[in-house]
């Protein structure tokens, strides 16, 4: 087995291309393993032949171990497996009705045929004109039946009945090395055929698989994040206020709600229009997000309205300071806007656990506190108070 395996891979080697498909360079080993084995027994034929004095028959198994040997340098030097096929299989079809005829026909010789199913079969393994090669072979035998009484009347046997017996043995020891090369090939080449396919649909599977989990990964994405500035939705930031207060209950900490409402919005969408609104919030959205550290949270609650979550705070005067520069940075002018900031910003604060211990009161006030500063001042921030 292990020899095989050697004299095939051999086979592969000298007859593939680096661009053929692994289909193709089993096909290829295969047709050139037949000769390569057929050839070495022709040999050894040969001289059973002359052994028992048989010149004439010994000639053919002789001339087929000396094609392969040509025919085995011409395709080292050219690589061209086409012309290297055609020569074996014109060969192996030829050969045995030659060796047959000079043996005196179907009566003395029918057991050399056996080489002769080689050359369509080849060509079967092939795809090469396959339908050809079996009708060339049927001619070939009608042709030995029409000339077998003659070769049967004249022909006068020199050989020993032991010579006969073992020459018979040799047709069918090649018989079935070739058959068992063919069955080898079929199923090496089964084998392949399925671990291809195997192959292809692991890939596509694979394939589908990343695709269904970039789309989830987009739609968790979309569920959960504002569709124009990119921030979390009012959804997700009830999640994460939700997740905050656990942790600051956990860690005994305080943290900060700001809500902070977008000043004369509606004069920009009104004035410049809907795009230019558009691109304001996205706008707004990175400068408040650029004066937060990577711990807080923003989110986009409505349509020109923000919700900032500062967390693990410990004094009033942090709160201030992030306070005043988001207002800062939403006064500074804005380059898609040919005149001098025309928005601030409201901010309504509330703190936890000192204001309240829940989502929805601690949200109410500062939404409370936001509104607040809207009714008296606008833009600045109050924090949220009982008075």
């Amino acid at each position: 087995m292990n020899i095989y395996t050697k004299l095939f891979d051999y086979c592969i080697q000298e007859a593939s291309l680096e661009s053929d498909t692994q289909q193709i360079k089993i096909k290829k080993a295969f047709v050139l393993l037949l000769p390569l084995v057929l050839g070495v027994l022709g040999i050894v034929w040969s001289i059973l032949y002359l052994s028992f004095g048989a010149l004439v028959p010994a000639i053919f198994p002789l001339l087929f171990s000396i094609n392969a040997v040509i025919s085995f340098y011409y395709l080292k030097k050219t690589k061209n497996i086409n012309t290297f096929r055609n020569i074996q299989i014109v060969v192996l079809l030829f050969i045995p009705f030659l060796l047959m005829w000079s043996l005196g026909g179907f009566v003395n010789g029918s057991f050399v045929m056996i080489w002769a199913f080689f050359a369509p079969v080849g060509a079967l393994v092939y795809n090469n004109k396959q339908s050809l090669w079996f009708y060339l072979f049927l001619i070939l035998l009608v042709v030995s039946i029409f000339i077998d009484k003659h070769l049967s009347s004249s022909y006068v046997s020199t050989l020993p009945q032991i010579a006969i017996d073992i020459l018979l043995i040799m047709n069918l020891l090649t018989g079935l090395t070739g058959l068992y090369l063919l069955i080898k090939h079929f199923i090496k080449e089964q084998d392949e055929s399925a671990h291809k396919i195997l192959q292809e649909q692991h890939e596509k599977l694979q394939e589908r698989t990343e695709e269904f989990i970039e789309a989830n990964i987009k739609l968790h994405h979309l569920a959960n994040h504002d569709s124009l500035t990119n921030v979390s939705n009012r959804y997700n930031f009830r999640k994460l206020l939700d997740l905050k207060i656990k942790s600051s209950q956990s860690k005994q900490r305080s943290i900060a709600l700001l809500f902070i409402d977008l000043d004369n919005f509606k004069y920009v969408n009104d004035t410049f229009g809907h795009n230019i609104g558009d691109e304001l919030l996205v706008e707004v959205s990175n400068r408040i997000k650029s004066v937060l550290r990577d711990e807080d949270t923003i989110a986009r609650i409505g349509g020109d309205e923000f919700s900032v979550v500062l967390n693990n705070v410990t004094d009033s005067k942090y709160i201030e300071t992030i306070s005043l520069r988001i207002i800062s940075e939403i006064n500074r002018d804005y380059d898609f806007i040919d005149t001098s900031s025309p928005v601030g910003a409201s901010i309504g604060i509330s703190m936890f656990p000192k204001d309240a211990q829940d989502i929805d009161t601690l949200i109410n006030y500062a939404d409370e506190a936001m509104y607040r500063i809207k009714k008296n001042s606008k833009n600045a921030f109050r924090f949220y108070s009982t008075d």
